[in-house]
């Protein structure tokens, strides 16, 4: 069967149905040109995710962080850590930010060290 070589374009006599080159050399320097083209594809697709990751950590870091209010945060953490206490029957020294929660301007003396 005649064929026509990939790479130099030589006809030649080819021994199956699936021979594409005249020879050993041209089959080598086919084998690299697909695998450099094969490379260069998986490479672009690689940037391009790692790209598109960018892209989505850039939007995800741009976003607000979540704005709390701050006093309703301590006194849910004292009325908790109170409610364990009773729980237990044990009245220990919680202290928060160096305040201890037992102290009856705990709220008001932790806004004044946060500020």
């Amino acid at each position: 069967m005649k064929k026509t070589c990939a790479i130099c374009g030589k006809t030649f006599e080819a021994t199956s149905n699936r021979a594409t080159y005249c020879s050993e050399e041209c089959r080598k320097i086919g084998v690299a040109e697909k695998q450099k083209l094969l490379m260069r594809k998986k490479r672009k697709e690689e940037k391009e995710r790692k790209e598109a990751e960018l892209k989505t950590n850039i939007v995800n870091s741009t976003k607000p962080k979540k704005i709390r209010d701050i006093e309703k945060y301590y006194q849910k953490k004292k009325q908790e850590l109170l409610e364990n206490e009773k729980q237990f029957g044990y009245v220990g020294r919680i202290l928060i930010e160096g305040i201890d929660i037992h102290d009856p301007d705990f709220e008001k003396l932790i806004m004044e060290k946060i500020k």
